[in-house]
């Protein structure tokens, strides 16, 4: 009989996901969904390969946690070749956000109630490993609707 660990419920082996969204995106991914994996994580995040161009995300939204978006060659043998160009809002107002462009592996830290996207993946010359962590063990957006 197997001896029952003390520490076990803290140890979590991710399993694949498989989605359909497309050819853009490659599947299976990988996920880790926060505390309704693990009680009480306070992280969430998932890891893409993005294959061809796309507006991930539309719409301008923030979060009422720190979230960061990681871009990086999807070759992980070569992390210094970076071939693709993606563009992305972000500012503390909604209204008075300023536009990046990423063509080298980045990180971008979001604080807490930081707007941000539209998010495009403008050009996709090798796959980009994408990757969106959420500092909550569960994840929201808030977004702003006009009437």
């Amino acid at each position: 009989m197997a001896e029952e660990k003390k520490f076990a419920p803290l140890v979590h082996e991710m399993k694949v996901e498989h989605t359909n969204w497309g050819s853009w995106c490659y599947s299976p991914q990988l996920y880790f969904r926060g505390e309704e994996e693990i009680p009480g994580a306070q992280y969430n995040a998932g890891w893409q390969l993005i294959m061809e161009p796309i507006c991930w995300e539309r719409e301008a939204h923030f979060h009422r946690e720190e979230e960061y978006l990681v871009f990086m060659n999807g070759d992980l043998y070569h992390p210094e070749e970076f071939d693709a160009e993606i563009t992305l809002w972000l500012g503390e107002d909604a209204d008075h956000m300023e536009f990046f462009t990423i063509t080298k592996p980045t990180i971008v830290r979001i604080p807490a109630g930081y707007w941000h996207c539209p998010m495009e993946f403008v050009r996709v010359g090798r796959p980009v490993m994408f990757q969106a962590v959420y500092l909550a063990g569960t994840c929201g957006r808030v977004v702003r609707r006009k009437k």
